[in-house]
C-alpha cells in the first residue's frame, strides 16, 4: 500500500494512478469489499505505510509519521472498507523504520542513527498509537497476540519487528522472534481446523 508510488511517482515501470483513482484510493480495496460473500475480516500484514519513501522527504519525526497514516487512511476506499469489514493489523519494515530494519541496527548504509531516524522506540509507539492493537492505556502490553475468529480458525500475529533478533543472524534458527514459547504453547493446544501464523521475521 505504497501511497507515494500510487499518487505521485509510480513504480515498477508503471506511472502513478489516474486522477480519478487517486481521489478514491487503491482499486484493490473496492475489489475486496465487492467480494461475494463479503469478507468477515481483513488482515493487513505490514507495509501499511512507507516511512522511507519517497527518500526525499521521508518520515523521521512523530509529526511526519502521523501524517503518513492520516493521508493513507483518509482515502475514501479505505474508509468504506473499514465501515464494513473488521480489520487486524501487523507492521513490517517500512511502517516501522525503513527497509529491512531491525531493533538493533542503528545504521543504514553507513549512515549513523543520529542522521537516520525514526528510532526503534518511535516506530513501535506510532504503530500502537495509529493502529491500537493493544490497550493504549497500557504502555507495557505485548504486541504479539492471537484471535479466535470463528469455530474453525484462529490467527497468531507475532509482531516480529518488535521482538526479532539482529539481522546479522544468518539463519531463521539463529533469528528467533522472542515469542517461541508463547506461540508453541497456544499452537500445540489449538483444537481448531485452521491455524494462520503471521510472523514477519
Amino acid at each position: 500500500m505504497n501511497y507515494s508510488k500510487f499518487h505521485h511517482i509510480g513504480g515498477g515501470g508503471y506511472p502513478p494512478a489516474e486522477a480519478e483513482e487517486r481521489k478514491l484510493g487503491y482499486p484493490a480495496l473496492k475489489s475486496i469489499q465487492d467480494l461475494t460473500p463479503q469478507p468477515q475480516f481483513f488482515i493487513a500484514t505490514g507495509d501499511n505505510v512507507y516511512y522511507d519513501l519517497p527518500r526525499l522527504g521521508r518520515a523521521q519525526s512523530l509529526h511526519e509519521m502521523r501524517k503518513k497514516h492520516h493521508e493513507q487512511f483518509s482515502q475514501p476506499r479505505f474508509r468504506e472498507l473499514f465501515q464494513a469489514v473488521a480489520t487486524y493489523w501487523l507492521k513490517d519494515d517500512h511502517d516501522y523504520r525503513w527497509n529491512d530494519a531491525d531493533p538493533y541496527n542503528p545504521f543504514r548504509g553507513g549512515t549513523s542513527a543520529e542522521d537516520y531516524q525514526p528510532s526503534h522506540e518511535l516506530g513501535i509507539s506510532v504503530f500502537r498509537e495509529q493502529l491500537p492493537v493493544t490497550d493504549p492505556a497500557d504502555p507495557d502490553a505485548v504486541t504479539y497476540r492471537t484471535h479466535r475468529l470463528n469455530k474453525d480458525l484462529q490467527i497468531w500475529l507475532l509482531e516480529g519487528r518488535d521482538y526479532r533478533s539482529p539481522n546479522t543472524c544468518r539463519t531463521a534458527r539463529e533469528k528467533p522472534s522472542g515469542t517461541e514459547g508463547w506461540r508453541r504453547y497456544f499452537c500445540c493446544r489449538a483444537a481448531w481446523s485452521f491455524r494462520a501464523l503471521k510472523p514477519f521475521w
